[in-house]
């Protein structure tokens, strides 16, 4: 591929790629001017890359140069000055201004008197794309307090997240209303269908004998058959035990090992065992708890 071809390859490449823009409702704020402003990180990375690649076809223009200039003089054949040499192109200009490099016959004049090990400095300026790349961030940082801080055109740290998070209610909104199975955590009621009870019974052999005992009656947690409790007794207040769990005491959260109609099955299947009076029972533990207590139940928004 010839290096005018591979140069435009790129510049076409890196125009495609600037990504279309779009906002949520609110204020007016499309246009290319918001755009650069939301984009500045992607132009300027962008800006370093085409520089990369702009440097990178000028080496590789040398390298040819060089080598063709090589492969004349290994045959015995005159070497002429190349007319890219002689007409430079358009990004060898650019290269030239952006790096702004002495010329080296011109390097003994800017050589300093530091030598260290052999290695001596010279005494050039910054180079132009760096000096002018600075003074180009001073200037968009004016423009950004201008822009966020300042003015109505572009949205405050704030406004976006009060978009997201409106946002994010939409979509747990969309998603509640597709779910088959829906549960108000504040407003659960016990289960009784068998069906239901064997599924909280089955997870209950699984996971909470070992602590609760296998009829329920406690062991090294508190006695499940009492009327006591020691966080609650309601089907909520069970179903909020499960699922975030009481660390202090040693009971882990089962919301990410459970679904919540699981937790809810196995509280109500805990709530059937109020009664039974299992043998070996643990003694009471907790403040009595009765049924006329559920409507004025608070339970945690976790």
């Amino acid at each position: 591929m010839k290096i005018s071809n591979l140069k435009t390859l790129l510049l076409l490449s890196f125009t495609v790629s600037i990504p279309t823009w779009s906002i949520a409702a609110g204020k007016t704020t499309s246009g290319p001017t918001y755009w650069m402003f939301e984009n500045i990180l992607f132009l300027i990375a962008g800006g370093i890359i085409l520089s990369a690649f702009v440097i990178l076809s000028h080496l590789m223009d040398s390298i040819f140069i060089a080598k063709d200039r090589e492969f004349l003089e290994a045959n015995g054949m005159e070497s002429t000055p190349s007319q890219k040499l002689n007409s430079p192109s358009l990004f060898q200009k650019i290269y030239k201004k952006a790096v702004g490099l002495a010329p080296m016959e011109k390097e003994a004049d800017l050589l300093l008197d530091h030598d260290y090990d052999g290695i001596k400095e010279l005494d050039n300026s910054l180079p132009p794309w760096w000096l002018y790349g600075f003074y180009l961030t001073i200037i968009i940082s004016f423009a950004y307090v201008y822009v966020y801080l300042i003015s109505d055109i572009g949205l405050s740290q704030k406004e976006e997240y009060k978009i997201d998070m409106e946002r994010g209610e939409e979509q747990k909104a969309i998603f509640a209303s597709k779910q088959t199975y829906r549960i108000d955590e504040e407003n659960l009621i016990a289960l009784t269908d068998e069906a239901d009870l064997s599924v909280g019974l089955r997870a209950y052999s699984m996971n909470c004998i070992a602590c609760h005992g296998q009829e329920g009656q406690g062991g090294v947690g508190p006695n499940l058959t009492d009327k006591y409790w020691l966080h609650g007794g309601s089907t909520p207040q069970i179903y909020n035990s499960i699922k975030n769990g009481i660390p202090e005491k040693g009971m882990i959260a089962w919301k990410a090992q459970m679904k919540p109609s699981t937790m809810h099955k196995l509280a109500s299947y805990i709530k059937s065992l109020g009664g039974t009076n299992p043998p070996n029972a643990k003694a009471k533990q907790g403040i009595l708890y009765t049924e006329a207590q559920d409507s004025s139940v608070t339970i945690p928004n976790n």
